[in-house]
């Protein structure tokens, strides 16, 4: 391939080549990303969501998250649907590193800890993501006034 063709590669291709990379590291038995790694994309995404454009279009954290996924068994079309019992300590004590102790409490809501653990900022600034603790929320339903914010606590 010359350097040229190497230059267009496509943003997708690259989410594709590290699929590939993935796959052949795993069935050379290594892991491309560590469990502890792993615990930190799912947390990230339960406390402060992926329903964003920042993280559905990023293919490097897309492909992660597939791979965190499949490593703790949880909703992934190739994995065993089994969770991975020895990683589900960790995941729910970084989420409680986000929340404050309280897992069920919106992080948004969470007036105490305004500012997120030092891991988050790392890991936006490694996936590029605007900070979501910076972001505005203005269309989430749980915000709305009336019977669903009610709900929602």
């Amino acid at each position: 391939m010359s350097n040229i063709e190497m230059i267009d590669i496509k943003m997708s291709d690259m989410g594709k080549f590290r699929e590939v990379l993935y796959a052949t590291m795993e069935s050379m038995g290594m892991k491309p990303i560590s469990d502890d790694f792993c615990c930190r994309i799912l947390a990230y995404l339960y406390v402060y969501g992926g329903g964003n454009e920042q993280v559905i279009f990023n293919d490097r954290l897309r492909t992660d998250i597939f791979e965190a996924q499949k490593r703790l068994g949880l909703n992934h079309p190739e994995g065993d649907n089994m969770p991975n019992v020895d990683l589900l300590p960790v995941l729910k004590e970084y989420i409680k590193s986000i929340t404050g102790g309280n897992e069920y409490k919106f992080w948004f809501e969470n007036r105490e800890y305004d500012t997120p653990p030092e891991w988050v900022i790392e890991f936006e600034k490694r996936y590029k993501i605007k900070p979501a603790y910076r972001r505005r929320i203005t269309n989430d339903i749980r915000l709305r006034p009336g019977k669903h914010r009610q709900a929602a606590r």
